[in-house]
């Protein structure tokens, strides 16, 4: 018989178990322990299975920036796309503040810079970072650049809802959640702290960790070595009187 993923039903129970029994009275304040055991989770560790697939940004006429992905974490590759017909270049935010303010001329160039939006409305969390642009696009561009990202926690509040990660996943977080449970209710008895760190250095953290490490362990030669040479430069020369 094949083995059911663990839904958000049986973590509540978790939540319960490791605090003797039902010591939280409120279903949202499990529902909120469980979601803090996974944005936990997702930042403990440079978890390949975070990665996603590529994704498309697209650019707006007369918009200076581009949104990422709601799920966006962090940034791992960009690229522009040849239907924008130039090159990218993340730089810093004071530098795109240059740029604006001097009218810089960018031939053949895009340049970009991640910040984050204030919240919409103090009911709710900031949002995502969103790519500042320099310059302003002309043109709406359907997918005008390529963007690699590591995503971060996806939150379940369905009971039937399971969390979006692998199967060698499920012991770790089931360990977090219930160090988080405990740490909250039981303080007097260990920290959230020490319970999470005493997890980390255990050893179902360590065969996550060796398991996630080998979804792919061939990342070809290192390159960007002092000792590899420079790409010959193109040269073009005229040629008098071609035949």
């Amino acid at each position: 018989m094949a083995v059911t993923a663990q839904t958000l039903v049986e973590y509540r129970n978790h939540v319960q178990h490791a605090t003797g029994g039902g010591a939280l009275s409120s279903q949202l304040a499990q529902d909120q322990i469980i979601n803090e055991a996974g944005r936990y989770l997702v930042s403990m560790h440079h978890w390949k299975w975070l990665e996603m697939t590529p994704a498309t940004l697209t650019f707006t006429i007369s918009t200076a920036y581009v949104s990422m992905p709601a799920d966006f974490k962090s940034l791992d590759a960009i690229w522009p796309d040849d239907a924008i017909n130039s090159s990218f270049e993340l730089v810093t935010p004071r530098e795109i503040a240059r740029m604006r303010e001097y009218e810089i001329t960018a031939t053949a160039a895009y340049y970009g810079t991640l910040v984050y939006p204030t919240q919409a409305a103090v009911t709710a969390h900031q949002t995502v970072p969103r790519l500042e642009l320099y310059p302003t696009p002309s043109a709406t561009t359907s997918g005008a650049l390529h963007l690699w990202y590591t995503r971060g926690w996806t939150v379940i509040d369905d009971a039937t809802d399971v969390p979006n990660f692998p199967p060698y996943l499920e012991t770790l977080f089931t360990q977090i959640v219930r160090a988080f449970a405990k740490g909250y209710e039981e303080d007097d008895q260990g920290t959230l702290d020490d319970r999470l760190v005493s997890i980390a250095g255990g050893p179902i953290f360590a065969a996550a960790v060796s398991q996630d490490g080998m979804t792919q362990n061939e990342y070809g030669e290192i390159g960007g070595g002092w000792l590899e040479s420079s790409p010959m430069p193109l040269t073009f020369d005229a040629v008098n009187n071609p035949s």
